[in-house]
């Protein structure tokens, strides 16, 4: 057997309502490469199927873990500490890699010494109709730093990492929820040698439980944003986060005064005001010009 030079992680709840899903994805990590590919099942949590488990311990190309703590970042980090190729990738259980996706990447990476990292396109599939989930993605390695303010451009299932390059250390410090997002910005602001595949090698299966969806991980952007400033980007960045966390703070307020919290959707209020770009939303105090809201929630 020829020496495997990719391994791919796939990190699971291998719950039962995700078996065809979870079958489908390892399918696809076969047929994206003509070349032995060493898959990496992170299973996590207590959710788990147990005859799906034992499918995936079955797979001879399949190395099986378990992890108890349920959580995404976990599991890669648990995933990335297994892997022994010199290139990896990650994939989420619901999501797929297109047929020759990862030969494509690896013909990028191996004829450019200093990459880092090969950050590719692809397909949102909602409804069963497939839009591309980038575009301009070419303006990423310009400015990555800039251009992930403007939009994410790193897909879970996106990238092929070289594995010097990204050591299990830089996936120590992960942020649950939003996680991608905060990986994107770690790697632009070490400066990580990005080269762009513009054109599509996977698909993100979009569903209405998908997790990008829930409350806890709309909410994560507050922390994560803090998290950006800590870590003292330039200046103008500065300004473009706390610009988000502006739109962020009022969105918050809005969704709070529709529930009835009155008190909580003044105090976002009055942050997402102080905020660069606040300005925009004082009118939107009228709204709180009412004192028998605040009234009746102290009753």
């Amino acid at each position: 057997m020829r020496s495997q030079k990719i391994s791919v992680i796939i990190p699971t709840l291998a719950e039962k309502k995700r078996v065809t899903s979870v079958k489908r994805c390892v399918q696809s990590v076969r047929k994206s490469s003509t070349s032995d590919i060493k898959i990496i099942a992170v299973v996590n949590g207590n959710r788990f199927d147990k005859e799906l488990c034992s499918w995936l311990k079955s797979q001879k190309d399949i190395t099986f873990n378990y992890v108890a703590k349920p959580s995404l970042p976990n599991a890669i980090l648990k995933g990335r500490e297994m892997v022994k190729t010199p290139f990896f990738s990650i994939i989420d259980d619901d999501d797929e890699f297109l047929p020759n996706a990862m030969d494509t990447r690896l013909t990028l990476i191996e004829d450019n010494a200093q990459v880092d990292l090969v950050v590719c396109n692809g397909y949102v599939n909602r409804g069963q109709i497939d839009k591309l989930a980038f575009n301009n993605l070419e303006d990423v390695e310009k400015d990555p730093l800039k251009n992930l303010l403007e939009s994410n451009w790193l897909a879970s299932c996106g990238a092929l990492f070289r594995s010097d390059s990204f050591t299990p250390v830089f996936f120590t410090d992960y942020h649950t929820f939003a996680e991608w997002t905060w990986i994107a910005f770690k790697i632009a602001m070490e400066k990580k040698n990005i080269a762009i595949l513009d054109e599509p090698t996977f698909r993100i299966n979009d569903t209405p439980e998908s997790l990008s969806k829930s409350l806890e991980y709309k909410a994560a952007y507050f922390d994560l944003f803090l998290r950006m400033l800590e870590k003292k980007p330039p200046h103008e960045i500065i300004k473009k986060i706390k610009m988000k966390m502006c739109s962020a703070y009022h969105a918050k307020s809005v969704s709070q005064l529709k529930a009835g919290k009155y008190r909580d959707a003044v105090i976002l209020h009055f942050k997402s005001i102080f905020l660069p770009g606040g300005l925009r939303y004082l009118t939107y105090s009228r709204k709180f010009l009412t004192p028998w809201r605040f009234w009746n929630q102290s009753q």
